[in-house]
């Protein structure tokens, strides 16, 4: 039970109503990248799978871990179509269009750090200011929390008071994270709910593998590396899929660094969504 003025009990009242419409799209891996064959070859290719899973049960909440990648939860009937634009897709429509947030709204970030390597201190805020910008977005870092990722996050949660839950960005392991496991180094996806009518994102998570990351750190261009594992992952926070272009960085496979043509049109129109 939640506490609060009567504004808040009541808004509390209409969450709870419309709990059941809550939709967790699975997480969308990114590999990480093998080094250069030859020497001067450029920055290795990298390879994200991705794997999309509906699951029955009417307000259920479940999680599930496959060989080609994690799913979350999804409410029943709600399906998962790619929608192309000229060098984007998103990975969610409606029958007014793709699922977006709301464009007029503060997207707020909390990051647990506490496993983030020696030398990263800045990339998590440069990726983020970089989708940001792309998007016209207003996308903002609020401060350091010790939530846990997890398949079941909990999209209202008292330690974030009165409002849905930010965007969790976290620094974590295999062994905390298992989808995680082999060469994948990020993890990421929005969660969305149907209000009014209208299905739209209102919270997200971003896992980070902090061993593998703190070895790329390393290499040549690392820091750069790292920062696009960061975008990408944020790209499908934002609601972006994968494309077919190997040099654009939602490339499900592809060596891009920064973001392409297509992705920048694919973030403008994330954030051209209409104001809730």
């Amino acid at each position: 039970m939640h506490t609060g003025d009567a504004e808040e009990q009541e808004l509390f009242e209409r969450l709870e109503r419309e709990f059941a419409d809550v939709k967790v799209p699975r997480a969308v891996r990114r590999r990480r990248p093998r080094p250069p064959r030859r020497p001067r070859e450029g920055m290795p290719r990298t390879k994200r799978l991705v794997a999309w899973v509906l699951v029955l049960g009417l307000g259920a909440w479940s999680f599930s871990h496959t060989p080609t990648g994690r799913s979350l939860v999804a409410a029943v009937g709600w399906g998962r179509t790619a929608v192309a634009g000229d060098g984007y897709t998103f990975t969610a429509e409606t029958p007014g269009g793709p699922v977006r947030w709301s464009s007029c709204r503060t997207i707020e970030v909390v990051v647990n750090d506490a496993l983030r390597p020696v030398g990263a201190a800045d990339v998590v805020g440069d990726g983020i200011a970089e989708v940001a910008a792309a998007s016209g977005l207003t996308i903002e870092v609020v401060g350091a929390t010790d939530e846990q990722p997890s398949d079941r996050r909990a999209v209202e949660q008292s330690r974030y008071g009165v409002s849905w839950a930010p965007v969790l960005v976290a620094w974590t392991t295999p062994e905390a994270d298992p989808g995680l496991a082999g060469d994948t180094v990020g993890l990421g996806g929005g969660i969305s709910v149907a209000l009014d009518g209208v299905t739209r994102y209102v919270s997200g998570q971003v896992t980070l593998d902090t061993p593998q990351l703190e070895e790329m750190l390393a290499l040549p261009d690392g820091e750069a590396l790292v920062r696009a594992v960061v975008v990408h992952e944020m790209a499908h926070v934002l609601g972006l899929g994968h494309v077919d272009d190997p040099a654009a960085l939602m490339a499900e496979t592809g060596g891009a660094t920064s973001l392409g043509e297509g992705d920048r049109e694919g973030l403008r129109v994330a954030g051209d969504g209409p104001c809730l």
